[in-house]
């Protein structure tokens, strides 16, 4: 078997592993936030690996016995071993997907196979853990012979090659031992505490600091539950299929670790975000399907004129960065900047969050030995946080960097995200880009629900209107109101508009009526559809209005959108158009008519270019 890099960190002992993965990541999970794994056989091992931020659940639920994913291995024993650097995608991932990076990271390291057999959003089996494991800790098993260590099993006999060798090491080593059957179910699944259970096993083997746990052995647990994985970026409430373009595996409220579940990376991007841009107004392109709309920083004004100090690193050239810029006359060696990338640390410190606070976070880059001029760029439940973005940020030893977005807080909101960090270079002389990627876990601290009861406002009266979703995920589903029915809506609930105009998006029929007249007195004159915030970063309801319109709209390396028209204050919601491919008016991903975004309401090119051409600034707009 193949010698791997990880040999020479195994001579500090996996508990030194450990530290730095707690040190990558500060979090203020707990294992008390969970309400499912009280008295359960591997408490003491689920506890220490939500510590160390090396597995997290969702919705208050860790499941503990639910079968581990592909991605879900790939993630936990990348965080163990606190592994960053990578320089491809792993074959067959998708660059959106919540898990693409730690799969990239994980093929880089040497424990996820190179041909992409190991699919990421299917259960693993129990040898294929095995393997990983072996691999990824450069265990030495030339001098393995598995029959002397599987014949005692009656379920071995199947078991070829590196498989067989991977599960006679770990029997070697004491780190598995059978049911009471004298199985290994080899060709089973293995539930995320069964995983946790080998991963600390190892570890107190390696570092004979302390015992291995003795509450049960290893390979003994519940039965594995059947029900699907948790682990995207989505929230757990995402219970029905959302369309994709391209990749159908996925839903369209991926993003946590988001679901942080192990894993992801939550799940849940926020529209909301507060994100700032850098293209002099404080706003930029948000990031649709994969990257999380942007929104206002926390003090800017209408106009797009910040009011805060400037120490947030949106641009890579100001805020708090100890170096930032194009290195002048730096030596082009690529080999020697795969080194330096390769053994660089980067560190993320999510500050602690209260109720109604903004994420905060700083960032530090350590064991650089070679100065060198990234791209880096902060993302947000996996997508990019437009704004914080740099295309020549030096990066030497102690370069920092900081992140701040205001987030809007509604009774339903995710409170499980996740905040990552990437440097990259490109070589010149091979065209090959390195990357250095870290990610720590958010987790928010929503109001209490008396907050809402007081706070919120007139009750809406519904007048028979639904404001819930309960569609097919599909562009098929479209549904309407009479024109009775929502005029009586608007006028019984009395809204009024700054304008002659008046907006209600209703996210059950997945449409925007639009309205004149004034208030009491309003007649509908268009209804156009849209797509909402997927479950998990869903679309607030309240009444809030136009507050600028942007012609141009917002481009990133991935899409453009436009025009865009932003709604509530502070933020970065809005209608605006599909996605079309970067700089151009070809349509990339034209689906509407369902919740699909990340919180911003998408509409087709020609309606919300009449939107835009029609309704003015300062015009309300209810969202219900």
């Amino acid at each position: 078997m193949k010698k791997r890099v990880f040999r020479k960190l195994l001579a500090c002992g996996l508990g030194v592993l450990m530290m730095s993965a707690m040190s990558l990541s500060a979090s203020a999970v707990s294992i008390s936030d969970y309400n499912d794994v009280n008295g359960h056989w591997c408490y003491k091992n689920l506890e220490r690996a939500v510590n160390e931020g090396i597995l997290n659940g969702s919705d208050s639920k860790l499941t503990p016995d639910r079968p581990v994913t592909g991605a879900e291995m790939a993630v936990m024993l990348v965080r163990a071993q606190n592994l960053q650097f990578y320089t491809r995608g792993y074959t067959g991932t998708d660059e959106d997907a919540w898990y693409y990076r730690y799969a990239a990271i994980a093929a880089e390291a040497g424990f996820l196979p190179e041909d992409g057999s190991i699919a990421m959003n299917q259960y693993v089996t129990r040898q294929q853990v095995f393997k990983a494991f072996v691999d990824a800790y450069g265990f030495e098993t030339s001098n393995i012979n598995p029959s002397d260590y599987l014949d005692r099993f009656y379920d071995t006999g199947a078991m070829e090659g590196d498989y067989a060798v991977a599960a006679a090491k770990l029997v070697e080593m004491g780190v598995i031992t059978g049911d009471e059957w004298s199985q290994l179910r080899p060709f089973g699944n293995i539930t995320r505490a069964e995983f946790i259970k080998i991963l600390y096993t190892l570890e107190d083997i390696q570092s004979s600091t302390e015992p291995a746990e003795t509450e049960e052995p290893a390979e003994q647990a519940e039965p594995a539950e059947t029900q699907q994985p948790a682990e995207q970026a989505g929230p757990a409430e995402a219970t029905k299929p959302v369309e994709q373009a391209g990749n159908t595996d996925e839903t369209a409220a991926q993003g946590t670790d988001g679901k942080a579940d192990a894993d992801s990376g939550s799940g849940n991007d926020a529209d909301a975000d507060g994100k700032s841009g850098a293209d002099g107004t404080g706003e930029t392109a948000p990031a649709e399907s994969g990257d999380a709309d942007p929104a206002e920083p926390a003090g800017n004004t209408e106009d797009g004129q910040a009011d805060t100090d400037g120490s947030e690193d949106q641009t890579g050239n100001s805020g708090t960065d100890t170096s930032t810029g194009t290195q002048t006359g730096q030596l082009w060696d690529g080999s020697r900047v795969r080194y330096t990338l390769k053994n660089a640390v980067i560190k993320i410190n999510v500050h602690p969050m209260t109720e109604g606070s903004p994420v905060d976070a700083d960032v530090i880059v350590e064991n650089v030995d070679t100065p060198v001029t990234c791209y880096a760029e902060w993302f947000y439940d996996n997508a990019v946080a437009d704004g914080y973005t740099s295309s020549d940020k030096l990066i030497t030893s102690g370069t920092t960097s900081t992140f701040h977005r205001k987030l809007i807080y509604t009774k339903d909101m995710a409170l499980t995200h996740s905040l990552g960090f990437e440097l990259s270079v490109s070589d010149p002389s091979t065209g090959e880009t390195y990357h250095l990627f870290a990610q720590a876990p958010v987790t928010v601290i929503n109001y209490k629900p008396s907050h809402y009861a007081t706070s919120t406002g007139a009750k809406t009266v519904s007048y028979g209107v639904s404001c819930v979703y309960n569609g097919n995920y599909t562009t098929s589903y479209n549904i309407d109101y009479s024109t009775e029915t929502k005029t009586n809506f608007v006028n019984g609930n009395g809204y009024g508009s700054k304008t002659g105009y008046l907006l209600w998006a209703n996210l059950h029929t997945q449409k925007v009526n639009v309205f004149t007249g004034s208030k009491g007195n309003w007649s509908l004159v268009k209804t156009m559809r849209i797509g909402s915030g997927a479950p998990g970063t869903s679309t607030p309801t309240g009444v809030t209005y136009i507050t600028r319109k942007e012609s141009a709209g917002w481009t990133t390396s991935k899409y453009t959108v436009k025009p865009v028209m932003r709604f509530y204050p502070g933020t970065g919601y809005a209608f605006h158009s599909v996605l079309f491919y970067p700089n151009s008016t070809k349509i990339k991903d034209g689906r509407v008519g369902f919740p699909i975004s990340h919180g911003c309401l998408r509409m087709l090119p020609a309606d919300i270019q009449w939107l835009y051409n029609n309704v003015p600034v300062n015009t309300t707009v209810v969202i219900y």
